[in-house]
């Protein structure tokens, strides 16, 4: 992402907590190439097992581009978040 631009446009990665939709979402999303990624669809009314799954397998194909959690959580898993490498 170029430092000094005002905006960009991020694809957000949906699929809720299917986790064939969501690399699906993942992998045609990456291929519009966009400056970012952002990861949708979440809340904090899906059971937290399946939320931390999902969050694990949207990362790991989302980075090393840059990628964003668009979605809730409580404290703890934003920290657990950024340490995949979100922001």
């Amino acid at each position: 992402m170029d430092p000094d631009a005002t905006q960009a446009l991020f694809g957000i990665v949906q699929g809720g907590t299917d986790l064939e939709l969501r690399k699906e979402s993942a992998e045609r999303t990456i291929e519009i190439g966009f400056p970012g990624y952002a990861m949708g669809g979440l809340s904090v009314g899906e059971p937290r097992d399946l939320t931390q799954e999902v969050v694990e397998l949207t990362s790991s194909i989302c980075l090393p581009t840059s990628a964003v959690s668009d979605g809730g959580g409580t404290p703890e898993e934003i920290a657990a978040y950024a340490a995949l490498g979100l922001t």
